[in-house]
């Protein structure tokens, strides 16, 4: 059995409920995980995304962590 994709799990209706409580759109979730991939040293690409790499951090990052830098 492989482990889903991202673009799968952020499908999911749970999820998609969980997201909309928090104030969260899919595309902030995977802008905050290639922040995160990119900060630990993982290289960035495109395309269908898994929690492989991710899941390897082994942390959890803020809202205000992935909200952008004040100019």
């Amino acid at each position: 059995m492989r482990e889903p994709m991202l673009d799968e799990l952020l499908e999911e209706p749970i999820i998609r409920k969980v997201m909309l409580a928090d104030g969260y759109s899919a595309d902030d979730i995977r802008l905050l995980i290639t922040q995160a991939g990119a900060r630990a040293g993982f290289p960035v690409r495109s395309g269908p995304r898994d929690f492989k790499g991710f899941a390897a951090l082994g942390c959890c990052v803020s809202r205000a962590a992935a909200s952008p830098e004040p100019n």
